[in-house]
């Protein structure tokens, strides 16, 4: 509705405030800040660059909610500064200076918006695409998506373990112009530096030996499609050269072929690591991250939309296709609504087959809480999030016929028991991590981390931190 030039929101449509507000650097280069994320570093791709020695190559995070505009320090050397205090992470105040690489350091100020902007989603919008949800968290998602699958921008997807990043991007594919065309996944952390060059870009017969006939590459075959890069944050170093350099040209060339092909692909990447954070560390390179993330996407933990439960259920187990069809009760869905949900939707999934399981018929309450009792393994933080968290096995046989031991006075048999299952896991998969963690059912850098708990693998060398 128009009055007197000015716009009306319809009040049906709208759902929250969110402040904006601008960055300005001691060279008067100024930079608004939204609910998308922004990056100040060293780094050319960053949203501002600050040619500073003593700034690191991604040195700040930004970003707007609704409770104000955010500010994250990304683990630098030199740190970030208010006054003399060395910060970490806050929401600004308007006004506040920021120093960086020291007290001493180049500075940038903030300012919010004098006008708030204000966030318009249908007030009916439960589900996109494959996604499920009507809370406020995922209307916001949806809003994004319904901007940005349309276009070819390369989007990266941020978010814990089984929030469902996967089910966004096959979102973005099927509500995009190339829907029609392939969506091809590939595993970053599988792709060993020896096989790389062929499982993407493919290998002509004879290119050596064993090929015994003409493959194409997992990026030849997205072509008129979407290549989804799961797991960006593992990617190994050689992997993110060749990476960089296939979405630069654009054209592949199979090993063994005297010939480059051009291909037409949209680059879609998941990751639950903290990727600008690994960036100062030296351990990703700056250059490929700004590539792949024109645009970034946050998936809500399942915490953060409990509203979403019902809707959830109700889609998981059509999804499930268990015949008959269990009865959820109320008490079972209300103690689903309680639960904590280190592994988010994934674990929701989980406790609901197991429920059937241990029913065999209707979902109670008690066939739901009965994984409340199982041991947590422990995760890495989670993006954006203040704290650690913790995220729970994901295999059943790990703890099967052994519930009645998980105490905590019982940590030496829990702790035998885990080794005698991993030494197995890790045995029969012949080292293979990730054709264990998938028969596992938990993440790649999750057994990893076991494995060297346990000393079935070396430790990690150390390295010497790099300024």
């Amino acid at each position: 509705m128009e009055d007197g030039g000015t716009r009306r929101l319809d009040p049906e449509r709208v759902d929250t405030w969110r402040d904006h507000g601008r960055l300005v650097s001691a060279d008067g280069v100024e930079i608004s800040v939204t609910e998308k994320r922004v990056i100040v570093g060293r780094a050319p791709g960053c949203d501002l660059v600050l040619g500073d020695a003593r700034v690191s190559a991604t040195h700040l995070e930004f970003w707007s909610s609704q409770h104000g505009v955010h500010v994250r320090d990304l683990d630098t050397t030199n740190g970030t500064y208010l006054g003399p205090v060395r910060i970490h992470e806050a929401v600004l105040a308007d006004g506040t200076t920021l120093a960086l690489g020291g007290p001493e350091g180049p500075t940038i100020a903030f300012r919010y918006d004098d006008i708030p902007k204000r966030v318009e989603t249908p007030p009916d919008a439960a589900r996109f695409e494959r996604l499920v949800g009507g809370s406020l968290p995922m209307r916001a998602l949806y809003a994004d998506l319904a901007q940005l699958a349309p276009t070819d921008i390369n989007l990266l997807i941020e978010g814990e373990t089984g929030t469902g990043k996967e089910e966004v991007a096959r979102s973005i594919h099927a509500a995009s112009n190339r829907a029609d065309g392939p969506f091809i996944v590939v595993d970053c952390g599988a792709l060993a530096p020896a096989l790389l060059e062929s499982l993407l870009f493919g290998h002509e017969k004879g290119a050596f030996s064993g090929a015994s006939e003409r493959k194409i590459g997992l990026a030849e075959a997205a072509d008129g499609g979407t290549l989804f890069l799961d797991e960006l944050g593992e990617l190994p170093p050689e992997a993110q050269t060749r990476l960089l350099r296939l979405l630069e040209a654009r054209t592949v060339r199979r090993v063994g072929s005297t010939t480059e092909k051009r291909i037409d692909i949209r680059v879609v990447s998941a990751t639950h690591r903290d990727i600008p954070q690994m960036i100062s560390g030296g351990t990703f390179r700056s250059d490929l991250f700004f590539r792949l993330a024109a645009a970034r996407l946050v998936v809500p933990p399942l915490r953060d939309r409990r509203d979403d439960i019902p809707l959830l259920v109700d889609t998981l187990l059509e999804r499930l296709d268990f015949t008959p069809r269990p009865v959820v009760t109320q008490d079972a869905l209300d103690a689903l609504c309680r639960r904590e949900y280190v592994g988010n939707v994934r674990e929701l999934r989980n406790v609901l087959e197991v429920a059937r399981a241990l029913s065999g018929g209707a979902i109670d309450a008690k066939s739901v809480q009965r994984r409340s009792a199982y041991e947590r393994i422990s995760a890495a933080p989670a993006v954006g999030a203040p704290k650690p968290v913790r995220t729970a096995p994901e295999h059943d046989a790990l703890w099967s016929g052994h519930l009645g031991l998980f105490r905590e006075e019982k940590v030496l048999v829990v702790d035998r028991f885990e080794r005698a299952y991993l030494e197995r896991l890790h045995k029969e998969h012949a080292g293979n991590l990730t054709h264990a963690a998938a028969a596992a059912g938990i993440e790649r850098h999750h057994l990893r981390k076991l494995l060297r708990k346990h000393g079935i693998i070396a430790p990690a060398k150390k390295r010497t931190k790099a300024e």
